[in-house]
C-alpha cells in the first residue's frame, strides 16, 4: 500500500470526534479497516483528543509534512471552543507546518453553546478557513469534506483531489447557435422579487402583480454586450494569443437566461420545498431585501443562508441584492451599506449590489453585470479595460480582471478592495 496521507482530528473529548471521523471514511473506497481511498489518494485517520493528549508535539513531528490537521469544535459543547483556543495558542508554530483548517460541527443546532461569531473571529484572527459542518446532513458533509480536500490538492500539487467545479463545466452547455445558458433564482422575504423579474421580462413597472404562491420561471434570450470602456476577451487559450498578439474580442454573446421566482417562506418553514428545488437547479442564487424592511436583510442570515447553501450540493454563485424602494437619510444608507458588506462577507457571498426593482433600466444593469461575473468566472471570456488613446503605459495585468465591472460607486469600491486586502474580497455595486 502507498503511503497514506494523515488526517489528523484535534480536539476536546466530546466534539463528536468519532462519528466526524466515520463520516468521512465513508467517501471513499475501503482500503482496509482504518483506511480509505479517495481519486487515486489514500488517507489514514488519527483522533487526538487535545485534553488528554500530553505529547501532541512529539506525536505530530513523526508524521509526514503533507498531514491534514483538522481542529474541531462543536456549537452545543461551550468547553470545546475554550481549550482549542488554549492548545492551538500553545501549539501554534508546530500546528501551522502542516496544512490545517478549522472544522465547527453542528452548526445548525438549534442549542448552541458556543456562537458562531466566536469561532468566526477565531479564523480569521488566525487566518484560517473555516467550514461548518452539520453532521446529520450527508449532503452538506460532503460536499464541505470535498471543499477541504480540493484546497489541501492546490497546496501540495495534488491535482486528483482537486474537484473539478461545476462552474467549469458549464461552458459546454453552449448550444448549435450559440446561445449559452444561465438560470438565476431569486430569493427573499417580500422583498420585490416577482416585481423585478416582471419588470426585466415586460420592459416596465406592474404595480398590480400578484405575489407569488409557489413557484415561477420566465425566459427570455437577450444579448450581452461589453460594458463602456471595457472589451470581452475569449479566455481559452488567452496566454497563448497574448504573446502572438493574435487577441480577438468578442462583441457579445447570446444567453437564454431563465429568472426563477420563489415564494415566501412562512415562520414555520411553508414553501421552502419549493425554495429548495429552486436553488437546487439554478447556476446563481441572488438574495433580494428590500432596503424599507431591515428585516428582510436579518433574514438571509439567520434563515435563507443556513437552510439553502447547507443543502446544496453544486459550487453556486451568491449575490446579495438591495431593493432600493425608498429613498434614505445619508446617515442611514450608510449603516445599510455597511450592513450588507458585512453579511457579504460573512455568508461567503461573490458580491452584492443595488437596484430598484421598479425601473428597467436598473434592473437590465442589474442582470447584466450578474452575468458578465458569472460567464467570466467560468472562462467564458475575459474582461478586460479598454486602453485609453492619452495614455503612453501598457495596460496593467490586474489580477481582479474576471471581476464585474460596474460604473457606480468607483471610489467606494477603490476602498473597499483596500480595506478588504487580506481578506475574502466581498464586491460591492
Amino acid at each position: 500500500m502507498e503511503k497514506a496521507i494523515k488526517i489528523l482530528v484535534i480536539g476536546n473529548k466530546d466534539t463528536n470526534r468519532e462519528e466526524f471521523i466515520n463520516l468521512m471514511s465513508s467517501y471513499g473506497e475501503s482500503e482496509n479497516e482504518d483506511s480509505i481511498e479517495i481519486n487515486k489518494e489514500i488517507f489514514k485517520f488519527d483522533d487526538i483528543d487535545i485534553s488528554s493528549e500530553q505529547n501532541f508535539v512529539e506525536k505530530l513531528s513523526k508524521e509526514q509534512n503533507d498531514s491534514i490537521i483538522l481542529l474541531t469544535v462543536d456549537y452545543q459543547k461551550s468547553n470545546s471552543y475554550k481549550e482549542l483556543e488554549d492548545f492551538y495558542d500553545k501549539n501554534k508554530e508546530k500546528i501551522e507546518n502542516y496544512f490545517n483548517v478549522i472544522a465547527a460541527l453542528n452548526w445548525d443546532s438549534y442549542n448552541k453553546e458556543v456562537k458562531e461569531q466566536t469561532v468566526k473571529s477565531f479564523a480569521k484572527k488566525n487566518n484560517k478557513k473555516l467550514f461548518n459542518f452539520n453532521l446529520i446532513k450527508s449532503i452538506n458533509f460532503e460536499r464541505k469534506f470535498k471543499s477541504i480536500l480540493t484546497e489541501y490538492g492546490k497546496k501540495y500539487g495534488k491535482k486528483t483531489l482537486i474537484i473539478e467545479k461545476e462552474k467549469e463545466k458549464l461552458t459546454k452547455r453552449c448550444n448549435n447557435n450559440n446561445i449559452y445558458d444561465c438560470k438565476i433564482g431569486f430569493i427573499g422575504s417580500k422583498s420585490g422579487k416577482t416585481t423585478l423579474i416582471n419588470c426585466f421580462k415586460t420592459g416596465q413597472f406592474n404595480p398590480n402583480i400578484e405575489q407569488t404562491t409557489l413557484m415561477n420561471q420566465i425566459s427570455k434570450i437577450i444579448t450581452l454586450v461589453p460594458k463602456q470602456n471595457t472589451k470581452f476577451i475569449p479566455q481559452e487559450n488567452y496566454e497563448d494569443s497574448k504573446k502572438e498578439q493574435t487577441i480577438k474580442e468578442i462583441n457579445e454573446i447570446k444567453v437564454n437566461i431563465e429568472l426563477w421566482d420563489t415564494p415566501h417562506v412562512g415562520i414555520n418553514g411553508e414553501n421552502m420545498n419549493f425554495v429548495m428545488m429552486v436553488a437546487k437547479k439554478v447556476d446563481i442564487i441572488v438574495y433580494l431585501f428590500d432596503n424599507n424592511n431591515i428585516d428582510t436583510l436579518d433574514d438571509i442570515l439567520n434563515f435563507w443562508d443556513k437552510k439553502i447553501s447547507d443543502n446544496i450540493i453544486k459550487e453556486t454563485i451568491f449575490f446579495i441584492v438591495e431593493n432600493k424602494t425608498e429613498n434614505k437619510e445619508e446617515k442611514e444608507e450608510k449603516d445599510i451599506k455597511e450592513k450588507r458588506k458585512n453579511l457579504c462577507e460573512d455568508i461567503d457571498a461573490d458580491g452584492t449590489f443595488v437596484t430598484n426593482a421598479k425601473e428597467y433600466t436598473e434592473v437590465k444593469n442589474l442582470i447584466d453585470e450578474i452575468l458578465i461575473y458569472y460567464f467570466s468566472k467560468i472562462k467564458v471570456f475575459k474582461v478586460e479595460d479598454i486602453k485609453k488613446e492619452t495614455e503612453n503605459i501598457e495596460p496593467k495585468d490586474n489580477e481582479n480582471k474576471d471581476k464585474p465591472n460596474s460604473t457606480n460607486n468607483n471610489s467606494e469600491k477603490s476602498n473597499d478592495k483596500k480595506e478588504n486586502k487580506k481578506k475574502k474580497k466581498c464586491w460591492i455595486f
